[in-house]
């Protein structure tokens, strides 16, 4: 989760970075892992962003219910709210983006946003992949351009 706090999330990107630099994993900001960071020092860690129709659209399940067997019934899971799924696309929860914003920000197409900084540098998706998927993955913000497992 995207949150600017100290906790799991953190430890765990640390450890992942630190890793993949051949670091002592630690997982925490010491002196050798900010020097490694140093680099990355102009990235910001939120941006602003446009709201467009695709992000705000549903579908929404409002109440969801809270029994597995009922959600299994549901057509599809979908999201409470818009709120809601603009946190799952940032990779943060709704409290975080009206941390970052205004509780009286409008959710309309255009409105401007400050949202963590994860934005997906590529949606060229596979192609081979059904359509259904491709569009799941923009949704959630993932860029098309991950690393492939062994």
């Amino acid at each position: 989760v995207l949150d600017g706090r100290a906790g799991k999330s953190l430890v765990a990107a640390l450890k992942g970075f630190q890793e993949t630099r051949g670091l002592p994993q630690t997982g925490e900001m010491d002196l050798t892992t900010l020097r490694a960071l140093h680099p990355y020092a102009q990235w910001r860690p939120t941006q602003t962003i446009a709201l467009t129709t695709d992000m705000l659209a549903g579908p929404f399940v409002n109440p969801l219910p809270k029994n597995p067997q009922l959600q299994a019934r549901l057509t599809t899971l979908g999201y409470r709210s818009p709120m809601e799924k603009l946190g799952e696309m940032f990779h943060t929860k709704p409290s975080v983006l009206l941390e970052l914003n205004s509780p009286q920000t409008r959710l309309v197409p255009g409105s401007k946003i400050v949202v963590p900084n994860a934005i997906a540098a590529d949606h060229a998706y596979d192609p081979k992949l059904p359509e259904k998927w491709r569009q799941t993955l923009s949704d959630l913000n993932v860029d098309s351009t991950q690393p492939t497992g062994a």
